[in-house]
């Protein structure tokens, strides 16, 4: 199962939102907080009010400032499975609960 926080990362990397980071091999340069273990990411200032999930436009460019709405995302898992040859429904919800039954277990 893919890693939401891996996911955002990538789409963070590719959009040149976070501060001094271009490439994810840049990560490596940010100071891991010894009291809990964690590295601090800041978002670059020009993103701070850009969407992380956007839509196409019609050239099936990301736009800068459509978001990506839930029913498209539907849409999308929904074709996605089947071409896949999943039997059962993939939607947003199901990959949700999933990602929260795992982090229950621990």
């Amino acid at each position: 199962m893919l890693c939401p926080v891996a996911l955002l990362f990538v789409l963070a990397v590719a959009d040149s939102a976070l501060d001094k980071i271009e490439k994810a091999e840049h990560i490596d340069m940010v100071k891991i907080k010894s009291s809990n273990k964690t590295r601090e990411l800041r978002v670059a200032e020009h993103m701070l009010h850009v969407p992380v999930f956007r839509r196409l436009n019609y050239r099936s460019q990301v736009s800068p400032t459509n978001i990506w709405r839930v029913d498209q995302m539907r849409s999308l898992m929904k074709s996605l499975a089947s071409r896949a040859g999943y039997q059962d429904q993939l939607t947003p919800y199901a990959i949700r609960r999933a990602h929260a039954n795992v982090l229950d277990r621990k």
